[in-house]
């Protein structure tokens, strides 16, 4: 009988040994991480630099009070706040989690604007928090309940759609948005909705939507969890789409695989006081040093350039297992980060999605299940440091076991 409790149980082998987009478990066996773990390991496991920069830190010293904190938070704040939108000028780096960061950024929208309600996407996935959970727009959490927020329906976009198509669609879930913005302290957004099933929110729609929040004075919060660090073939979603945001949290790719987070925000949304949002582990030296190491690799153009290549590839060869299986009704995302769509019987198909990442795993593919309302969908997020042989092997293991799942 497990000890665990059921959300903790594994459901894999353990995994012992990691090099760049390579994982090994105890028997041995070698997997392809097409996921980055949990969608985090944007530099890949055992980055050398990563590892040098925490060993040095550990020996300094490898914990101090946020009181104090140490050169590499500092460091790492000041480099933070120089590579953001212009108006992001304020950092809180003492967080842990995106989940956390989150709640900054809703917090500091309630107590600027004096309102309570803040709207979210349906299927959006904020965190794991009690409050995060609200904020999600998950229909299985109804358990939860939805107290301070009112869900909004995205434009769900196929890339199939023409583009007259996706501009009906995004029209309509503005107008949405519109009826109910002024009475809300803010929106918060996932740019690209990936652990729902990489849905992209079309620039007209981030675009208008910022539109709104600035006729009303309301918060553009920007969860940008999944979406910062390369990913996009941009540092940021917000350079990706021309947009600032208030307010903007961080976390997952920010650090290499260690615990942190960070929000940042526009003069006017620095609100909250010393001690209404800090954690014991929040702003950890050994992180910041990991982080520091992360943003000296998107300084180098070519990485991000590498990831845009790299993306227009994962997509071309999507799109031709896409022609050759009728069961994938679509392939789309940006950059390094891609949704595989699968149907069967022209309805959306979690079991044939769930068999077709079992056959990936046994054959040494990593890939992800989406969650939220969009749960046939296979997400595709490697480490940006993924080169072609390794994309085309990827591509090729997940090819033969749709085959296999059919």
């Amino acid at each position: 009988m497990s000890i665990f409790t059921k959300n903790i149980i594994p459901t894999k082998p353990p995994l012992v040994r990691g090099d760049g987009i390579f994982v090994y478990d105890t028997s041995g066996k070698k997997y392809l991480d097409g996921c980055s773990q949990t969608l985090n390991l944007s530099l890949g496991h055992n980055h050398p630099k990563i590892v040098s920069a925490t060993k040095k830190q550990i020996d300094q010293i490898y914990y101090v009070s946020s009181r104090f904190m140490s050169p590499s938070i500092f460091e790492l704040s000041q480099a933070l706040v120089k590579i953001s939108p212009i108006n992001l000028t304020k950092i809180n780096i003492k967080d842990v989690s995106g989940s956390l960061a989150n709640e900054a950024a809703i917090k500091s929208a309630r107590k600027y604007s004096g309102k309570k309600t803040i709207l979210s996407l349906d299927s959006s996935h904020i965190g794991q928090s009690i409050e995060m959970l609200r904020a999600s727009g998950d229909a299985n959490l109804d358990y939860i309940g939805k107290d301070g927020y009112k869900m909004v329906k995205p434009p769900y976009c196929p890339g199939f759609l023409s583009h007259s198509e996706k501009e009906d669609l995004t029209n309509l879930a503005l107008t949405e948005v519109e009826k109910i913005i002024q009475d809300s302290a803010g929106i918060i957004i996932e740019p690209i909705m990936v652990s729902s099933g990489v849905l992209v929110l079309p620039k007209q729609y981030i675009k208008g939507v910022r539109k709104l929040t600035k006729k009303h004075n309301s918060a553009l919060i920007f969860d940008e969890i999944q979406t910062a660090f390369g990913w996009m073939g941009e540092v940021f979603a917000a350079d990706y789409f021309g947009v600032s945001p208030d307010i903007m949290t961080l976390s997952k790719g920010l650090s290499g695989g260690f615990p942190l987070a960070a929000s940042l925000f526009s003069e006017k949304y620095d609100v909250l006081d010393y001690g209404e949002h800090e954690f014991t582990y929040g702003a950890h030296p050994v992180s910041c040093a990991a982080a520091l190491e992360v943003l000296k690799v998107m300084k180098d153009g070519k990485t991000l350039k590498h990831v845009k290549k790299m993306g227009d590839l994962s997509q071309k060869l999507l799109l031709e297992i896409k022609d050759e299986f009728d069961v994938v009704y679509d392939v789309r995302g940006v950059g390094l980060i891609r949704g595989i769509e699968f149907y069967d019987q022209n309805k959306p198909s979690k079991k044939l999605r769930d068999k077709v990442e079992e056959n990936c795993f046994n054959n040494g593919l990593i890939l992800r299940n989406s969650s939220s309302n969009h749960k046939n969908v296979l997400i595709f997020k490697p480490p940006i440091i993924i080169i072609e042989e390794e994309i085309t092997s990827a591509m090729e293991i997940l090819r033969t076991s749709i085959r296999k799942s059919l």
